[in-house]
């Protein structure tokens, strides 16, 4: 199945299926795109139910490769909600399709909105915590991040404090629209026990795939694939640090490290569509 490639306010964007009133808005998560398998499998369960799909590329990714430094929440979510109140003013039912830091923007933005429902694989619903875990185990207080700005990280993403600031003051608090959560119980980016109470808080129905991880990316000049933030503890692990204290660094691109993943990404495994709640529609 292929995507016609349209814009909608600007960002470059595929649409899969043929008009519809109801339609799904997909965000990839971090080194991914507009088209890659786990979308192109969700198109193809939803146009089977005549329910079309648009997936978007975030700054940096697919269509858009020289703008990463726009790839941040501050500048992803107002981006991804344009998009969204857009297809909306057009009339139609409008779900979201989000993965990892896909969905992370995608809960951000559509706080408020009418959003029909929610397919989330992989999210990370705590931004906030995740970034205070970084900076412990690179040894970075608050202050010091406060204090200058941006903060490069080895082997991961730099810390940024504005970055910091909008996770912090925009996650979502009131979470209402039917949701269904598929995640990797071995997930060593967003510990499944997080994701587990907020889909308890917001009522959200929540699917772990037994030994599956959070998908590894390849970061630009890398000359493999490992996870952004190898540095975090799995929640296994005894006597894991509580949120914000220092965190030893995870080796599971080693085979004998006890992280490494035994099974691949869960979008990899399964059709997102399998998971997805018809009942709204």
């Amino acid at each position: 199945m292929e995507g016609r490639a349209i814009t909608l306010c600007g960002v470059p964007a595929l649409v899969w299926g043929g008009d519809s009133a109801r339609c799904i808005l997909a965000v990839h998560g971090m080194m991914s795109h507009k088209a890659d398998t786990p979308i192109r499998l969700l198109a193809e369960v939803a146009a089977a139910q005549g329910i079309q799909v648009v997936s978007i590329d975030l700054p940096g990714h697919g269509d858009r490769a020289g703008e990463m430094e726009r790839c941040t929440a501050q500048y992803c979510t107002p981006e991804i909600r344009r998009v969204l109140e857009l297809l909306l003013a057009e009339g139609k039912t409008v779900g979201l399709f989000g993965i990892s830091l896909g969905a992370c923007f995608g809960l951000m933005a559509s706080e408020s909105l009418p959003v029909s429902q929610a397919l989330l694989v992989s999210p990370v619903v705590d931004m906030a915590a995740l970034i205070e875990s970084m900076m412990g185990a690179a040894g970075v207080t608050l202050e010091q991040l406060e204090r200058e700005g941006v903060i490069p990280v080895p082997d991961g993403l730099p810390l940024d404090w504005q970055y910091y600031c909008y996770v912090r003051d925009h996650a979502p608090m009131h979470w209402t629209a039917p949701t269904a959560v598929l995640i990797g119980d071995r997930d060593e980016l967003e510990p499944p026990a997080v994701t587990e109470a907020f889909c308890q808080k917001n009522g959200c129905s929540l699917k772990q795939i037994p030994g599956a991880g959070h998908p590894a990316v390849r970061l630009p000049g890398a000359s493999r694939r490992y996870p952004v933030f190898c540095h975090l503890p799995h929640r296994a692990d005894p006597g894991s640090p509580q949120r914000g204290a220092p965190a030893p660094r995870c080796c599971w691109r080693r085979s004998s490290c006890p992280h490494r993943p035994a099974a691949s990404h869960p979008a990899r495994r399964r059709s997102p569509g399998a998971a997805w709640d018809r009942r709204g529609w």
